[in-house]
């Protein structure tokens, strides 16, 4: 009953972000759950399945009020499908605990990224 209501507050902060900025599902969401205790390649699959329903939705109420660019969204289209078949493909290769550390040290560059570029 306690994971469930970590599991409940993990979704709605994550799709709060995601759909305050478009982003942040799965970086919050997966980083998280590991957190509680689940393992990464279950956190990795339920994340990618509730975040491909939450990124119809967020689209489509994007669409109707916000700019939108083919000429930006198709290119990370396809190197984006390039990489998710590269990441899923060797994901289930990767022992849990340099899953793990690969995502955190993911989390980390992406945070100071955007961390630095708010500041500017």
């Amino acid at each position: 009953m306690r994971q469930l209501i970590f599991i409940l507050i993990i979704g709605f902060l994550s799709g709060l972000s995601e759909g305050l900025s478009g982003a942040g599902w799965g970086v919050l969401s997966l980083i998280l759950l590991v957190t509680i205790g689940v393992d990464s390649l279950t956190a990795v699959s339920s994340s990618i399945l509730v975040e491909l329903i939450l990124g119809l939705e967020n689209n489509l109420l994007h669409f109707q009020c916000c700019r939108f660019d083919w000429k930006i969204a198709g290119p990370l289209l396809v190197t984006g499908c390039l990489g998710v078949f590269i990441g899923a493909r060797y994901s289930t290769k990767i022992p849990e605990q340099q899953l793990r550390l690969i995502i955190g040290i993911l989390v980390i560059i992406f945070g100071l990224i955007t961390t630095l570029k708010a500041w500017r």
